[in-house]
């Protein structure tokens, strides 16, 4: 079809290569490009794209992109 979307891909801290599959952030109808994203040290992520949608002007839109990672408290016992 015509319509552009946009897709993301992990990448653990400290490497070069994706990890795990990719995942659609924004595969809605029309045109979604030029994604560009910023990150916190948790791995949260805001990606905004520009969207033509459905007219001839353009729309700038963001989403979350939230890491899936688990925080489990760390314990320490001394015997």
């Amino acid at each position: 079809s015509s319509d552009w979307n946009v897709y993301g891909r992990y990448v653990k801290a400290g490497q070069n290569s994706a990890w795990e599959s990719e995942f659609a952030i924004d595969t809605t109808s029309y045109l979604q490009r030029s994604p560009a994203l910023a990150c916190n040290l948790r791995g949260d992520c805001l990606v905004v794209e520009e969207d033509n949608w459905p007219s001839a002007d353009y729309e700038i839109r963001g989403r979350l992109a939230l890491a899936r990672h688990a925080y489990l408290p760390l314990v320490v016992r001394n015997f």
